[in-house]
Order: C-alpha cells, then structure tokens, then sequence
C-alpha cells in the first residue's frame, strides 16, 4: 500500500484491518496493484 511512499507491510495490514473494524466493507484489489500481492490475502 503507497500513500506517496512506501509503506511497510505490517504497517498496511495495521490500516486495512483497522478500516475493516471500522466498517469497511468494499476495498478495490485490482490485478495492477503490487503485482498481485493484495489478492493474495
């Protein structure tokens, strides 16, 4: 996950799961972003 630079991985997973307990409940996993990474997940 990149917000003009990068981030650390444990750091985005600190961000998405905390959007998710927050009430998120689309998040956009296109096949362009990280070379696939974030469908891995």
């Amino acid at each position: 996950m990149i917000f003009g630079s990068t981030v650390e991985k444990d750091d985005s997973v600190s961000l998405i799961r905390g959007a998710i307990d927050d009430g998120i409940n689309f998040i956009d996993t296109a096949k362009s972003y990280n070379s696939g990474l974030t469908e891995e997940k």
